[in-house]
Parts: C-alpha cells; structure tokens; sequence
C-alpha cells in the first residue's frame, strides 16, 4: 500500500524535460581569395568570427591563420576578423578560422534583442492577417507562418546573393536569405521577437550539409524557438531527403545572429543585411577580377563527452 501511494504522489509531481545533451564539434571556416588580373591588388577583407550564441558555447577563443590585422569584438550578434592583404597577380590566399563548438538546441534567451520595425508591405500584412484568423495564439502563428513559407515558396539553388523580404515575394522563387526575411517580416506583423541567423546545417554523420544556410529564431515567453522553413521544404524532396537530419537530431553551427550590422571601412559605413559570406574591398575598386570560394568543414569530437 506504502509503495503504490508513493508512486500515486510521485505520478502527479511535474516532471522536468531533460536538458538535450552538448555534442561538440571541430570547426575549420575557410575563404580562399584567387587574384585572376594581370595586376597587384590591395584587399580589405572582413570574415565573420564564431562566438557564443543561443544552444552554442565555444570551448575556447577562434584560432586564425593567418593572424588578422585586428579581431573585433562581438556587436549587436556580430563579430569580425579584419585583413590587409597585398595579393600579386594570379595569386590566390586562404584564410582559416579554427575554433571548437558545444551546440545544443537553445533553451532561452537572457536579454531581449533588438528587434526592428515590421516593413509596411501590403502583400505581408495580408498574409499575417488571413493567418491570425485561424491561429490566434503566438505558438499557433508561429507555427502557421512558418508552414506557409514553406509552402508558398520556392528553392533557386543558383542564387547566391542576398534577398530581401520583399525580392522573395515579388519573384516566388529565393534562397534561404529570402526564406528567413519574409518568414520574420510576417512574424513582427505579430509583434513576435524574431531575428535571423546565420551559419551552417550539420547532418547526422557530422559532414556538412550546405556550405551556408540562413534560419530564423524567435522568442515568445523566453524561450528560443528555431524556425527553417527552407529546410522542412527540402526534406519533403526524395532527392535530398537524406542528406537532412530529422528536427531532433539536427545541429547548427552559429555564425552571425542578428541583421543590420554596420561596419566602418576608411572612414565610411557600410552596412551589411546578413554577415556570413566575407566582405572583399579592393582598394582600387575592382572587385571583377577576383574569385572568392568559402568552406566550411567540421566534426565530431569523441574526445569530449
């Protein structure tokens, strides 16, 4: 009797979830530089840095080879690593970033980000509206907008550049920038606290899946919700249906969170929309004769738990 009414009480006593496990990975993010012109250049040349952001934690401080001219500080979800290069004609240079990440599905958010206003956009405000209807709770918009997006879009693997909300729209067809932009400009129709990051999709055997890819986190109740309605998309298409990891196995590598940023190169601002690709500055102003190629390789290491 003693033993069932324990078990009764124990029964009704609320159950936390477990906390997912870290799992830790060796990460080389690389950015090969190739001059093809018949002469010298002068390079001015950014590349985001790995910090600590949602479920990632570094292990230690990025590692750089070469040593940049200057590391600067993470702002506003953004750091950078800057270069001065001298890069003679038909040379070509590659620069390594090194660092060592614990990553977990995030749990919550500390601090409130800084979240900017929703643009006024007839086709968004009507698509946030017509979806309200039906889910009027913020977990059940979330939910619907994320699926709507998902749906209504469509994949250009070729586009490389970056695409506003409002590209995305107007042609139907986008990268996973242009997925990202127009699932949180539906998402601040709401007043939902969204922004988008940055980084790469790890597949379960720990290779890369995309070199690059752009997803969105939101924050509702303090908690980080991770949204990537391109993914979702791509795993309904039996051509790549192995190559994605299902949502509870699935890691991401951070390298950006956050939009807006503002770097100042000689004196003037230059704002970027999202840094995951480097900045190259050619003194000169010619940036044709130049072939920028980035990778990204990692994984698993078995020395930690």
């Amino acid at each position: 009797m003693l033993k069932k009414a324990i078990q009764a009480v124990g029964s009704k006593i609320p159950r936390k979830s477990a906390t997912p496990k870290a799992q830790t990975y060796l990460c080389n993010y690389s950015v090969q530089i190739k001059n093809v012109s018949e002469t010298d250049k002068k390079l001015e040349i950014y590349i985001p840095v790995a910090s600590d952001f949602s479920g990632q934690k570094l292990i230690a401080p990025a590692q750089f080879r070469p040593e940049p001219a200057k590391v600067y500080p993470q702002l506003k979800g953004a750091g950078y690593a800057h270069y001065r290069i001298d890069l003679k004609s038909h040379h070509s240079i590659t620069l390594n970033q090194y660092f060592t990440a614990a990553v977990q599905r995030p749990q919550e958010e500390q601090a409130t980000p800084e979240i900017e206003k929703a643009v006024k956009n007839e086709k968004i405000q009507k698509i946030a509206a017509d979806l309200e209807k039906t889910n009027p709770t913020e977990q059940e918009f979330l939910k619907a907008a994320n699926a709507h997006v998902k749906d209504f879009l469509q994949f250009d693997k070729e586009l490389r550049d970056y695409c506003s909300a409002k590209a995305a729209l107007e042609n139907e067809k986008t990268n996973a920038s242009g997925f990202a932009n127009v699932l949180i400009e539906i998402l601040k129709q709401k007043n939902i606290a969204c922004y988008p990051v940055t980084g790469f999709i790890l597949r379960p055997d720990q290779e890369v899946l995309e070199n690059q890819h752009v997803w969105v986190e939101a924050l509702i109740e303090g908690k980080i919700i991770t949204l990537d309605p391109l993914t979702e998309k791509l795993e309904k298409a039996n051509s790549l249906l192995k190559r994605f990891a299902s949502p509870s196995e699935r890691r991401r590598i951070i390298l950006t969170k956050g939009a807006g940023h503002t770097l100042k190169v000689d004196g003037k601002a230059v704002k970027i929309d999202l840094f995951n690709e480097p900045i190259v500055l050619d003194k000169a102003g010619d940036q044709s004769n130049l072939k920028i190629r980035t990778e990204f390789i990692n994984k698993r290491d078995t020395r930690r738990p």
